[in-house]
Order: structure tokens, then sequence, then C-alpha cells
């Protein structure tokens, strides 16, 4: 009787440490370590020329970052913007200056979106602007 349940015992026993190994094991199958996205890299592609007249002051852009921010008017619509100082590739405005340049802006090729940036063409003309 005494080896009926010893042999119980050891039935039991060895039918949990089987299914805790199985379970342990099947558990390390199905878990996947976190695969971070790819790294997204834009295509950058020029747009079609646009002139460009940036105004001789510069502003506090509005944006999360302080910094300073160039007045631009476009000669097709009129239309005034900023553009962060920096952001014209080969351009540096200097204060006071009034411009008018001939620019491309930067597309990101695969979103087909603006990215802000830009790129000068050449500097049509400047002239000094009395400041007040």
């Amino acid at each position: 009787m005494r080896v009926m349940q010893l042999n119980k015992s050891i039935a039991f026993g060895g039918l949990f440490i089987a299914m805790t190994l199985i379970s342990g094991c099947q558990s390390n199958v199905f878990k996947r370590e976190p695969v971070p996205e790819p790294r997204y890299v834009p295509t950058i592609i020029l747009g079609e020329a646009q002139t460009l007249t940036i105004l001789p002051t510069r502003v506090s852009c509005e944006s999360a970052l302080p910094m300073q921010c160039m007045l631009a008017k476009s000669a097709a619509s009129g239309e005034i913007f900023q553009i962060p100082y920096d952001w014209i590739e080969g351009f540096s405005a200097v204060p006071g200056m009034e411009y008018q340049i001939s620019v491309r802006p930067q597309v990101d090729e695969n979103k087909q979106s603006l990215t802000g940036h830009w790129t000068l063409q050449n500097i049509i003309s400047q002239r000094m602007v009395a400041m007040s």
C-alpha cells in the first residue's frame, strides 16, 4: 500500500514537472523580442523654382523651440510666411537687407510632402532697408 502511494506521488510529481517543462518551452517558442520600426530615411527632391522676397526683419518663430525666423513673401501668391533662419540651404540673410531670391522647396518624394526646407538657386536682388 505504501509503495502504491509512493508510486502515485512520483507519478503526479513527474507529471507536474513534465507539464511545467512543456509549458515553459511553449512560452519561449511564442515569445518574440520586440523589433524596432525600421528608420525612415526620406528621399529628398527639389520642387519647382519659386521667387521669394526675404523681408529685412526677423521675428520669433511660431514653434516649440525658441528661434528666429525670416519673413518671406511669395511672389506668386503674395502670402507672407515664416522660414527659420537656417532652412534655406546656401543662403544667409543679413538683418536690415531685403532680398529677392529664387529657391526650390525640398520635397520628401516618398510622402509627396514639403519638408519646410528650401535650396537657394540664386539671389536676384538685394537692398539695404532703413530699420525704424
